[in-house]
């Protein structure tokens, strides 16, 4: 098991390279401005409000599905939790309205993973719908590695 499954998410960029990481982040932001008029100024707003949307949406519900409306694995994804009884938050990416235009963007920066579903649970990125069903099928060993470092997680998706 390696930290490509399940990574503890650090809030937005908290750790090594903050500084060049966020000017990297800006600087795609201010280039795919809608907009040849949007200033730098307006370019860091837009990036720090989508931040603080992400970081807002994963720390207040412990299952977040970041999806679009067109994909069959988020379904499957949604589906997943609700055969568990689980609750888990939908982020359609695609529908805008109250979300954040480059939410997606920052997500995907965040996360290095630029296709959906994005997953987290108990603020731990999981990745796509396949590392959860892999993920699954790991916590059932109640001695591995994964169990004991997030058995917050293994209880979240296993039955009880």
């Amino acid at each position: 098991f390696g930290s490509s499954l399940i990574v503890s998410f650090v809030f937005l960029f908290a750790n090594i390279g903050t500084h060049v990481y966020h000017r990297v982040c800006l600087a795609l932001v201010f280039a795919m401005a809608p907009s040849a008029e949007m200033s730098q100024e307006e370019a860091q707003k837009q990036y720090t409000a989508a931040s603080n949307e992400l970081e807002d949406i994963i720390r207040s519900s412990q299952c977040v599905i970041f999806s679009t409306t067109w994909c069959p694995y988020c379904d499957k994804a949604a589906a997943f939790f609700k055969n568990l009884n689980r609750q888990c938050r939908k982020v359609d990416l695609d529908e805008g309205g109250e979300h954040n235009p480059y939410l997606g963007f920052v997500l995907g920066m965040a996360t290095q993973q630029r296709t959906v579903p994005n997953i987290f649970l108990h603020q731990k990125h999981v990745g796509g719908f396949d590392r959860l069903l892999y993920l699954q099928e790991q916590c059932k060993d109640t001695k591995s590695s994964i169990f004991t470092n997030h058995n917050d997680v293994c209880s979240f998706i296993t039955q009880e």
